[in-house]
């Protein structure tokens, strides 16, 4: 549940007041061309128009006459974030399913044409809003309902909390799960699998609510409803396909029991089938919705050679495509991998047979709904998008005061469901400490550089192990910023003071939803420097796997340097194939009050000499890559069971725990031991050089 994250919509109403009148914007007369019926005469301008992100060369849009438009609203990353906020305390509520609900109402009435909601994954995950009632019936399964989705991907965090509550999920879901890149050959998913042989017709999204397909069709009619007995016209029908990433095991708990590509030209070959499966039942128009932790690899599966797919929508990376001036939340801007696009949404590309692809991502969180209006020719072919509807819409309340929508339905229903959700959550309100200092968790600075959040949790983790395992010389901790999910504070200022803020139940259950085990692992040198390697990998594009270290360590890098390139045996183990090179130094501050380095100007010291470290359960498993080659390495963890714990201390545990230490040995301070500037090459632990 988000409680930080200043926030406010840039004059969203007085902007786009300026732009057309709003009776004009609500009933969609204007604004790329009238559109009456799906059949369209035109929709914009034909011909080869320069799009900007590409020259006319690489990319063209049919020149042919337009005969359907479409309009895609689309979200991704919801992670359970489904009760808004308000940030600054101010009264422009953010996110949650309630703005969601009507935004969606809002966008759909304003135009005549057929309107699809496309979720691109991670649907749910941990969270306090997930515990609020039983495996598929709970407020966050409520409120994907809620919202209208038509169909989702599978993204990595709908598995982690296991197959039978994954199961379960689906089963409650009002739209059904589309995922070609899965492969399920036994276990609880295979209650929900919808068996469509490569030759059988495609099912009918609408007709399959609570059911995993690897692909499905919909009619883009009049009513916009999909009827299954409907003889839809060629120039209406749409296929519609998903992928999951191929680094599942990396990133969540996946059994044996499901079976993924190795790589992302696996991926692409398993996508391809589906598409082709499509094409040949006549189906000339067909949507993407990918999973694959960011807009790069989407990238890639069109250089791999993905055909016959006309728009993409893009999820796991919270990539957040946008561009100026674009209406963003107070704070955000465009995505880094929008770069020198000149047009970044949506994204053009060219597929390697020569036709145009759009690409499309937005942020997570119930924080942006993405909206794309796209127009085909008669042959499938795009033939151009509308640019002044199509863009990311913050989720807002002025958003929605700005369309004022009727808020009875589902949106009524909705706001319901948040307040009861809250009425769950008082008992987790309760204060045990206070801080004068916020505490960075936000997910575009925690996965790129070292924050007080990250240092804090590192801290309560060492000291937690060594108070368990006080027999062991615990050298220092090592976690991943991807596990830390929200910040702790309100920040009220530009300088980072707060005013002297409660630190609740809540603010740990959300900040660290996981819950991991604290594991303690005995392994060398060289495998840790291999494992901060991994860590570093795309260091300055949010990877999850960056790096937040325990006191006494200091850690150096070049963001230049060479990235290490793990590849996933079929057993399931990350192996190296080029090593990297970002590590300058590396050392931590042993017991006796000496500096150790494990690597020093470029170079490893003492490879093969042993370490202890406390990490978490989930990293020592492998999880987001580190201690790769751990099965040929000198590795093994040491328990940290005790009478009270027979699983040992969590990292919600030691949280809490090692706060009350310090407030008890007067070091809390009100937090203000861990103010920092928020500089990543200023860094206590961790300097970007």
């Amino acid at each position: 549940m988000r409680i930080t994250s200043p926030t406010d919509i840039r004059n969203v109403k007085n902007k786009g007041k300026s732009k057309r009148p709003r009776s004009l914007l609500r009933f969609g007369l204007a604004l790329g061309g009238l559109c009456l019926t799906a059949a369209c005469a035109s929709s914009g301008s034909n011909g080869k128009k320069d799009v900007g992100g590409a020259s006319s060369k690489e990319f063209a849009f049919s020149s042919e006459p337009a005969v359907t438009r479409i309009q895609l609203l689309h979200l991704s990353d919801h992670e359970s974030e489904i009760i808004a906020s308000y940030p600054n305390g101010g009264f422009n509520s953010v996110g949650g399913v309630a703005n969601t609900s009507a935004l969606v109402r809002a966008l759909t009435d304003a135009i005549t044409s057929p309107t699809l909601v496309l979720s691109a994954g991670d649907t749910f995950m941990p969270a306090p809003t997930l515990q609020a009632g039983t495996a598929g019936d709970n407020p966050v399964s409520k409120a994907n309902n809620l919202i209208g989705l038509s169909g989702a991907a599978l993204g990595n965090h709908e598995f982690d909390f296991g197959e039978d509550f994954l199961s379960a999920m689906i089963k409650n879901a009002a739209f059904p799960y589309i995922s070609s890149t899965i492969e399920v050959k036994d276990g609880p998913l295979k209650d929900v699998l919808l068996n469509v042989d490569i030759d059988d017709p495609a099912p009918w999204l609408d007709a399959i609510p609570g059911k995993l397909t690897p692909r499905a069709k919909f009619c883009a009619s009049l009513n916009r409803r999909v009827l299954s007995n409907q003889n839809c016209p060629t120039e209406l029908l749409f296929g519609v396909v998903g992928s999951l990433t191929q680094d599942l095991q990396a990133l969540s708990s996946p059994s044996s029991n499901v079976v993924l590509p190795l790589d992302v030209k696996g991926v692409q070959v398993a996508i391809q089938r589906q598409v082709n499966a499509l094409k040949r039942e006549g189906i000339n128009k067909v949507i993407l919705l990918s999973h694959l932790q960011g807009v790069k690899y989407e990238l890639e599966l069109l250089k791999e050679g993905l055909t016959g797919v006309d728009v993409i929508i893009a999820g796991g990376g919270d990539d957040r495509l946008a561009d100026e001036p674009s209406h963003l939340i107070a704070g955000d801007s465009r995505g880094k991998i929008c770069g020198t696009e000149r047009r970044c949404y949506p994204m053009f590309r060219q597929s390697l047979d020569e036709e145009p692809v759009v690409i499309v991502a937005t942020d997570g969180q119930f924080r942006y709904l993405g909206r794309l209006v796209v127009s085909f020719d008669a042959e499938g072919r795009l033939t151009w998008f509308d640019d002044k509807r199509s863009r990311p819409w913050p989720i807002t309340r002025n958003s929605v005061d700005f369309f004022s929508p009727s808020l009875d339905g589902n949106p009524a229903l909705a706001q319901r469901l948040e307040e009861s959700t809250v009425r769950f959550l008082e008992p987790m309100m309760k204060s045990f400490a206070t801080t004068e200092t916020y505490f960075e968790g936000r997910r575009e600075v925690i996965r790129n550089q070292e924050t007080n959040l990250g240092d804090l949790s590192a801290d309560a983790m060492a000291w937690s192990a060594r108070k368990t395992r006080p027999d062991l010389d615990i050298a220092f901790a090592l976690r991943n910023s991807g596990g830390i999910r929200d910040s702790i504070g309100y920040a009220l200022r530009v300088n980072r003071d707060v005013s002297e803020t409660p630190i609740r139940e809540l603010d740990i259950r959300s900040a660290f939803r996981f819950n991991n085990p604290i594991e303690i692992v005995e392994t060398t040198h060289q495998s840790v420097v291999e494992t901060l390697e991994a860590a570093l990998r795309e260091a300055g594009y949010g990877n999850g796997a960056f790096p937040q270290l325990s006191d006494g360590v200091l850690l150096q890098y070049n963001s230049k340097g060479v990235d290490q390139v793990q590849r996933r045996t079929p057993s399931g183990v990350y192996e190296i194939t080029q090593a990297g090179s970002k590590i300058v130094n590396f050392s931590y501050i042993d017991r006796d009050g000496n500096r150790v380095y494990l690597k020093k100007e470029g170079g490893i010291v003492n490879p093969t000499q042993s370490i202890t470290i406390a990490t978490l359960k989930y990293l020592a498993k492998g999880g987001d890559a580190y201690f790769p080659l751990r099965h040929v390495r000198p590795f093994r963890t040491r328990k940290m069971r005790t009478k009270d714990r027979p699983f040992g201390p969590t990292e919600q545990d030691a949280f809490r725990e090692y706060l009350d230490e310090l407030t008890i040995k007067g070091r809390w301070a009100k937090g203000n031991a861990y103010k920092y500037d928020g500089s990543s090459s200023k860094g206590r632990r961790i300097q970007r050089l």
